[in-house]
Order: structure tokens, then C-alpha cells, then sequence
């Protein structure tokens, strides 16, 4: 069992995996960690799992995800 929790958007980086992004109508997508990270720190935004969610958009319905959750590589 694993003792990695994931809390921010930074620990995608620290654990070195990738984000899984879940949306309510069903669709998802895996994204690379590092790219997502750059552009979180380039914009300001916060890195907090519960407030990032605000910023993935669905390429399907374009609403917010549901989810956001590690996916290992």
C-alpha cells in the first residue's frame, strides 16, 4: 500500500506522476504532471487540489472536472 497522498498540484510533480481528469459527463484524459505544473505556476493559480479543479475543462461538454487524481506512470 502506498503512503503517497496527493494534496496539491505540486505533488503530481513530487511523486512524479501523471493526472488523471475525470469530467461528470464521463469523458477523461491523463495529462503529463509537468506541463500542468508550469502553467499552474505561470498564471498564479493556486495549487490546491479542491481549486484546481476550476481550471480543467472538459474537451467534450467544456464544463469543470469532477475529478482530479493521480495516475501512475
Amino acid at each position: 500500500m502506498s503512503t503517497k497522498v496527493i494534496r496539491s498540484m505540486s505533488d503530481f510533480s513530487r511523486f512524479r506522476v501523471d493526472i488523471d481528469v475525470r469530467c461528470y459527463c464521463g469523458h477523461k484524459n491523463t495529462l503529463p504532471y509537468w506541463p500542468v505544473l508550469c502553467r499552474f505556476i505561470d498564471k498564479g493559480w493556486p495549487k490546491n487540489l479542491h481549486s484546481a479543479l476550476d481550471h480543467f475543462r472538459c474537451t467534450k461538454c467544456g464544463s469543470c472536472a469532477q475529478w482530479i487524481g493521480p495516475l501512475p506512470r
